[in-house]
């Protein structure tokens, strides 16, 4: 995903967004860390690597907000939030807010819906050949043949990590699609929501 201010705003609205504790205005120009670059993108803040885009997602009984000190030590460099840091728990300290410096917070009335949304936003940026595997038998299989073939060419690509087939991995491999990509495929999962979902 390239973190550009017409992408973010195009993708999520409704959504407001903080540098250093300053709402940016939808009319100036943005400066934040890593602005015009791609970023990966991770839901498990073991996953987060440096220059990632951490969305705080809640599970059923874990919380991402809790998990934001580890997402900022790994090196998240943009935070999808839903609730104000200092209300987390999980030793936000003012001290880990202001060790932010110049990375983006996007705060939104629910994080999941602005996976989802922004997975639909990139996704629509794509030129490109993009092919989804599924299927109840050999969908991992068929992937690491794909892409056996594909590191073959010199095409860019990109193929969905591990067995990633949920809606949420879906979201988040496509959100991971860079911007120089020439050729994608997902594993994806059946299952209702997916059907519905039209990413």
């Amino acid at each position: 995903m390239l973190l550009t201010k017409d992408f973010l705003l195009n993708a999520v609205p409704y959504a407001k967004f903080y540098v250093n504790g300053v709402e940016l205005a939808r009319d100036t120009e943005w400066n934040f860390h890593n602005v015009g670059n791609d970023a990966s993108v991770a839901f498990d803040s073991r996953s987060v690597v440096q220059k990632s885009v951490f969305f705080a997602l809640k599970g059923q009984t874990l919380d991402g907000h809790d998990f934001i000190p580890q997402a900022l030590n790994a090196g998240a460099c943009v935070l999808v939030i839903s609730k104000d840091l200092k209300s987390c728990s999980g030793k936000v300290t003012q001290q880990l807010i202001d060790s932010l410096r110049n990375r983006l917070v996007i705060f939104v009335p629910d994080t999941y819906a602005a996976l989802v949304d922004m997975a639909k936003a990139w996704r629509a940026t794509f030129d490109f050949p993009v092919v989804g595997i599924t299927g109840s038998l050999g969908k991992t299989s068929t992937k690491e043949i794909l892409r056996s073939i594909l590191e073959q060419t010199e095409i860019p690509f990109y193929i969905s990590a591990k067995n990633q087939n949920t809606f949420i991995g879906l979201c988040a491999n496509i959100l991971n699609v860079e911007s120089s990509c020439k050729a994608a495929a997902f594993e994806v999962g059946i299952s209702e929501q997916i059907g519905r979902a039209h990413v």
